[in-house]
Formats: structure tokens, C-alpha cells, sequence
């Protein structure tokens, strides 16, 4: 499948992955300077933050697209994941940006919305107290303008 056949998510998501596969050589490389003493490994550093501050903004435009499939979905909860870690880090932090933090966990309620109301297309919730709350994400996630986290 080439890139123009692919959705959205799924080609942020390769490109994600991308990023990461460039950030673990990156990292590898300045562990092998900072271990001969090689005054490259700051220019690796930086580069290695550079590419990781790049993969989480990738990770926020994907996590307010709505999924058009279940790869999508696996694409989103991988990405749910990530930014649930770096929320828990940005939080443990004692110069913890906060409104970063709340931006951080607002996209991640309307990656979850997304979710819920892409599944409560095939299937059924469980039990009344599920129903209420898929209705009601299904409900948020209609209202929400394409792209766009809820907040901004």
C-alpha cells in the first residue's frame, strides 16, 4: 500500500515510526561519542531531542483524527499509550508545564472519543452504564470540527 492510499493516522503513524527508528540510531550513535569522549555526542543530543520533540507533535495532530479502520485504531491506542507515558513523566516533573500537561490529556479524551464512537458503529456496549458514556463520547466526538482537540 503506498502512502497516498493510506489514512491519515496510518501514514502519521509511519511516520512516527520513522522518526523513532532515525531517534534510536541517533541515540546509539552518541552513546558510541560519549563513550570515546567525542565531542559530537552534544550535537547528537540535541538531535536526539529534536527528532523526539517532532514525534510528539506528530503524535498530537494523530491522536485528534478520527480512525477510518481497526488499523487505525491499533495505530491510536499506540499513540494513546505513548502520551499517556509522556504525561506521567511531564507530571513526575517538579518544572512540569502544566497547560502542556492539560493539552496533553485533553488529546488524549478526544483520541479516546474517536475510538469509542469508531466502535460503537459495530458494536454494542455492554451494560447501561457503558451505553450512557459511549453515547455521550459518540455525541463528543461528532461536535468536535476535523482535527481539532477539544479546547483549542
Amino acid at each position: 500500500m503506498t502512502m497516498a492510499n493510506l489514512s491519515r493516522i496510518a501514514t502519521l503513524a509511519q511516520l512516527r515510526s520513522d522518526m523513532f527508528d532515525d531517534l534510536h540510531m541517533v541515540a546509539e550513535k552518541g552513546a558510541d561519542f560519549r563513550r570515546t569522549g567525542d565531542l559530537r555526542s552534544h550535537d547528537a543530543d540535541k538531535l536526539e531531542g529534536r527528532i523526539h520533540d517532532n514525534a510528539a507533535a506528530l503524535a498530537h495532530v494523530m491522536l485528534a483524527e478520527q480512525p477510518a479502520d481497526a488499523h487505525d485504531i491499533a495505530s491510536l491506542m499506540h499513540c494513546i499509550a505513548d502520551a499517556a507515558d509522556d504525561l506521567r513523566d511531564m507530571t513526575g516533573s517538579k518544572s512540569a508545564n502544566m497547560v502542556e500537561a492539560a493539552r496533553l490529556a485533553s488529546l488524549i479524551e478526544t483520541a479516546a472519543d474517536n475510538v469509542v464512537a469508531f466502535l460503537a458503529k459495530s458494536i454494542e456496549p455492554r451494560n447501561d452504564s457503558e451505553r450512557r458514556r459511549t453515547a455521550g463520547m459518540v455525541q463528543k466526538a461528532a461536535l468536535i470540527p476535523f482535527n481539532q482537540p477539544k479546547g483549542e
